[in-house]
């Protein structure tokens, strides 16, 4: 048995070398990363002016604006301001039970303590 031999065209080897390469630009484009670079996004980020809260004058409200902290957390923060005699340093904040490391790094920005000695 004779085995036949495929004998192409110029024109067809191109044809079949240029649809290779429409598959695999195909193939890339569909299993690119979905974000897209836009004028919006290329934007810097607009950082809004944080609000610095005083732990020993905020109130039960006030607290409760601060990230990942509740109800419970702001009436805890207050317990344990009257019963201390108020915050020395913001990192008292890790003696309250329900407030961790990954909780006080969230809320490290936003509050401070002022002692009555500051103005």
């Amino acid at each position: 048995m004779e085995k036949s031999k495929l004998k192409l065209s110029l024109p067809e080897w191109v044809a079949i070398g240029l649809t290779v390469l429409f598959v695999i630009a195909a193939v890339i484009l569909v299993h690119r990363p979905k974000t897209e670079l836009t004028l919006e996004t290329a934007k810097p980020a607009v950082t809004a002016e944080i609000e610095i809260i005083d732990l020993n004058t905020a109130d039960a409200e006030t607290l409760q604006s601060l990230p990942g902290i509740g109800e419970e957390l702001a009436r805890r923060i207050i317990e344990y301001r009257t019963q201390q005699g108020g915050f020395r340093d913001p990192s008292e904040l890790l003696n309250i039970e329900g407030i961790g490391d990954k909780t006080y790094a969230e809320l490290i920005a936003h509050i401070t303590v002022r002692t009555e000695e500051e103005p």
